[in-house]
């Protein structure tokens, strides 16, 4: 039991170490009130491996398996050749929230019905930045021509593709990050 204090008047006491086995618990399994998110898995993964590291135990982080479920659920394009493929296929890159199409775990393949969403896409690169991981394995050029096929005429992003006139800041301040990225 640590004393945090948040005001010079106010401390509150914190069981860091309650804190480190609540979240490395929901790496393992997701307690029932989250199975309804299924779709939502790689952003509640990056709550918890986010949280882990935040409570300094990265090392409670099985980071292999962890950086290839990541890798697994990232939505490719048909082929390498990205700016040949037609726009339909462009706009669908990214990150899928989970497997819930059923697709296999080695994601070798391309399916139609398949497309990535921008916050599963972020919460994704953050985890694989916390994880260490050196990025060789994201197919960055479909990411950034999967945004530019989402960005509407406003200048918002469109979360999923085909979906059009949805504004979040989210999807705008990912662009920029992305293009902050591009220059370096």
């Amino acid at each position: 039991v640590q004393s945090l204090s948040m005001a010079s008047d106010l401390a509150v006491d914190v069981h860091w170490a309650i804190h480190k086995r609540f979240f490395q618990s929901h790496l393992n399994l997701l307690p029932g009130p989250y199975i309804g998110q299924d779709s939502n898995r790689l952003t509640l993964a990056y709550f918890i491996v986010g949280a882990l590291d935040l409570l300094d135990c990265p090392t409670k982080i099985p980071t292999k398996s962890v950086v290839d479920y990541i890798y697994s659920q990232q939505v490719l394009p048909p082929s390498d050749d990205i700016e040949g493929g037609d726009d339909w296929a462009r706009s669908h890159c990214g990150w899928r929230g989970s497997p819930f199409l059923g697709l296999s775990f080695e994601n070798d393949t391309f399916n139609k019905h398949d497309q990535g969403h921008i916050a599963m896409t972020y919460t994704s690169l953050a985890m694989l930045l916390i994880s260490g991981d050196d990025f060789s394995r994201v197919n960055k050029k479909a990411i950034i021509e999967s945004l530019k096929a989402r960005q509407n005429e406003d200048g918002s992003v469109s979360p999923l593709a085909q979906v059009l006139l949805f504004f979040s800041l989210r999807s705008v301040l990912f662009i920029m990050l992305t293009r902050i990225e591009e220059r370096e």
